[in-house]
């Protein structure tokens, strides 16, 4: 005998749908969906609803058993609780189970006689179902609110790191500033974007050299000592030329884990690079480093910096955790400090 399907006009068609509905006001109180708007999402739900309930319905007939796979339900109620949360993933195994119970448990019933069973069996196998639903509906939940949880907090720490970046940005440009008067346009701080400076180097490098052990520095030495010599330089120039470079390249060796040189000569200047592997100078020892006598962060060109600050005539410094950079110029001639300058300008003013 075929089963009696309860019409769509009677009262457990009318409680499943106002248990959608009552879902509907639940999700408008949470936050959206992570992956669709609540409208969207909760739409989603009742369509598996539905397709699941007509394969059911459809499989049952095809192969003449009732209730082949019921378990089907469970995919619609997933879907419900990981777009919709716990609350929404439960009512929807509370329809669920309600639409199993109105189209596949009805046994030729329908009205209040649904609330009982023909059998235990069936007793068990409904409350199987709607323990099941439920549970799925919980933890996906709760997956779900884990990961809501997970995306708001990599937002805030977005954020944060957004802030510290802009922060550390202003830090920098506050350390250029104020190390480029307090040297009197002497020392510079660049970025990497900025290197090799065009200002002080405008062709292409003369010679390149590998710093890996402490002779490595002495063979620059020499080298730059034969090239001050030739660009007319006097003994005191090559001198700081020398010096300078020196401090850099073994400090390079020592505490930057090894470089690379590479030298400029032109008829007007020597420009010298030391490139090292180190962890850079942190941005709290910027200004001890460069101004500080006898400072020394132990991991790049720091130590001897004021060295270099006072034997070269120009000094371009690039620095993070990526390593260090440095930029020596020494010019052939002496030139006026920005000092000198002015008072020679002003100097004779009564």
């Amino acid at each position: 005998m075929t089963r009696r399907r309860a019409p769509l006009c009677r009262f457990w068609y009318f409680v499943a749908f106002g248990i959608l509905s009552l879902l509907v006001s639940q999700v408008n109180k949470n936050n959206s969906s992570l992956l669709f708007n609540t409208t969207a999402a909760l739409l989603l739900t009742v369509v598996l609803l539905a397709v699941c309930t007509w394969g059911e319905l459809a499989i049952e007939a095809l192969a003449g058993v009732n209730r082949p796979y019921t378990i089907f339900y469970l995919i619609p109620v997933a879907v419900g609780a990981a777009l919709l949360g716990i609350r929404g993933g439960i009512l929807t195994a509370l329809a669920a189970v309600l639409l199993a119970r109105i189209y596949l448990f009805t046994d030729n019933k329908h009205g209040l006689d649904l609330v009982s069973f023909p059998n235990v069996a069936e007793a068990l196998e409904f409350f199987a179902l709607l323990l099941g639903t439920v549970t799925i509906a919980f933890i996906t939940g709760r997956l779900r609110s884990a990961l809501g949880e997970l995306n708001r907090t990599n937002t805030d720490l977005q954020e944060v790191n957004g802030r510290l970046t802009e922060s550390e940005q202003q830090r920098r440009v506050f350390n250029r500033d104020v190390l480029l008067a307090v040297t009197g346009g002497k020392l510079r701080l660049v970025e990497h974007d900025e290197m090799p400076p065009r200002d002080m180097v405008s062709e292409p490098p003369m010679l390149t050299q590998t710093l890996r052990v402490p002779p490595d520095a002495s063979a620059l030495r020499r080298t730059l000592s034969r090239l001050g010599q030739e660009s007319g330089m006097d003994a005191e120039r090559v001198g700081d030329l020398c010096t300078a470079t020196t401090e850099a390249a073994t400090n390079a060796i020592k505490h930057g884990h090894g470089g690379l040189a590479t030298v400029w000569a032109d008829h007007e200047a020597i420009t010298v690079q030391i490139e090292d592997h180190g962890t850079g100078i942190a941005p709290a020892h910027l200004a001890r480093a460069t101004l500080e006598q006898g400072f020394s962060t132990r991991v790049s060109l720091g130590m001897g910096f004021h060295l270099m600050l006072q034997s070269t005539d120009t000094l371009a410094l690039c620095t993070d955790t990526q390593g260090t950079t440095i930029f020596l110029q020494v010019f052939n001639k002496p030139r006026p400090t920005v000092q000198e300058a002015v008072l020679g300008r002003y100097g004779g003013l009564p």
